[in-house]
């Protein structure tokens, strides 16, 4: 069962996308790994104390406020080095550490 005009079989199609859910998979399972210390950390650097995560996502980052090469998204709560409370992201990839970013 051959498709003329793209010289694919319906295996083919099949086995294409059960790679794509392999490797959509262990992204997902990368990007779990990443630890909320690492938003601790990057608060910290900044001049944020008494640092508290209070959600992670890891599904489309992209799409809520990270960069396409970020892997997870935490909110945390901080005072800044002014003593303020406020509530922040902060977006981390595989190979980088954590970017801050404000609502």
């Amino acid at each position: 069962m051959r498709n003329a005009q793209r010289g694919e079989s319906a295996l083919e199609l099949v086995l294409t996308l059960v790679a794509l859910g392999v490797v959509y998979g262990i992204a997902l399972i990368f990007a779990a790994s990443i630890s909320p210390e690492r938003a601790v950390r990057t608060m910290e650097a900044q001049g944020y104390s008494e640092v508290h995560v209070i959600d992670k996502n890891i599904l489309f980052v992209g799409w809520r406020g990270c960069s396409g090469g970020d892997a997870a998204r935490f909110i945390v709560t901080g005072k800044n080095s002014a003593g303020k409370s406020t509530q922040v992201y902060v977006c981390a990839g595989y190979f980088k550490g954590g970017t801050i970013r404000v609502d």
